[in-house]
């Protein structure tokens, strides 16, 4: 077991057959784009979401949650995760669809799919304190008309 401070995961993840951590977002996504079965540990926050949507792709068993991590069930878990077929197999089919991906041009599209329905529904009157506005580019986004306090009624 090496433990480091910081590492540029586009490079440490090609070093190993399996990767085994916290469970953040951008972690998830370093070990998946890699194609490397993954283990999660999961601390706080969003991480126990991560370790789930793992084990539920295929490319890892189940996460340990905190308080059943032993050295047994990490041991258990390791084994596991290095001796299944599927998940290096699952894990490899996930990092090619991660890799193909043009995820900041799905990004924009999903946000002006959000955009454009958000206006139809301001310019239909469903969202009154929002205005349609348009960029140079034709792009639409939503601004305040005014400003909306927020308190105990009555």
């Amino acid at each position: 077991m090496c433990v480091i401070d910081r590492a540029p995961h586009d490079w440490l993840m090609q070093q190993v057959s399996a990767i085994v951590h916290h469970g953040g977002a951008g972690t998830t996504a370093a070990g998946l784009r890699a194609g490397k079965p993954t283990l999660i540990v999961p601390h706080m926050a969003d991480q126990p979401f991560w370790g789930r949507r793992v084990h539920e792709s295929g490319a890892g068993p189940e996460p340990i949650l905190k308080p059943v991590l032993t050295r047994e069930s990490l041991a258990f878990r390791l084994k596991e995760l290095v001796e299944t077929p599927s998940y290096a197999e699952r894990a490899s089919e996930l990092g090619a669809c991660i890799r193909d991906e043009d995820g900041v041009a799905n990004g924009i599209a999903a946000l002006e799919r959000f955009a454009a329905a958000l206006r139809g529904q301001v310019e239909s009157g469903k969202y009154d304190g929002l205005e349609a506005r348009f960029c140079e580019s034709g792009r639409a986004y939503c601004v305040p008309t005014r400003r909306v306090r927020r308190g105990r009624s009555g």
